[in-house]
């Protein structure tokens, strides 16, 4: 069994290494629609970051049942900004981390 920590570890190094690929993409091939679970590889991406947020900001707080998923359509186009969006997710489980939460399994 993971803890979150160790699942976050995991997550963001395949998102990190994912994000990295996009952003020398075109963004037309970043765009489209390849018939994948959400479609086309920034939806997927998309995806990745909304559930890291999800894991940070809600399930290790306690608060899922509170939260609201949003839609792709609020994020912006631009891969860079995608990648500052997980980076500060990374941030705040860190922070949690050095400030003692439980593991939670």
């Amino acid at each position: 069994m993971f803890t979150i920590e160790e699942l976050h570890e995991y997550s963001a190094r395949v998102r990190t290494s994912f994000a990295n690929k996009l952003v020398e993409l075109p963004w037309s091939e970043v765009e489209k629609n390849r018939e994948a679970s959400f479609y086309s590889m920034k939806n997927i991406l998309l995806h990745m970051i909304d559930n890291e947020e999800w894991m940070a900001n809600w399930v290790i707080r306690n608060k899922s049942k509170d939260y609201v998923r949003k839609k792709s359509e609020e994020y912006t186009k631009l891969m860079e900004e995608y990648r500052n969006k997980a980076i500060q997710i990374s941030f705040k489980i860190d922070n949690l981390k050095s400030k003692g939460q439980k593991n939670h399994r």
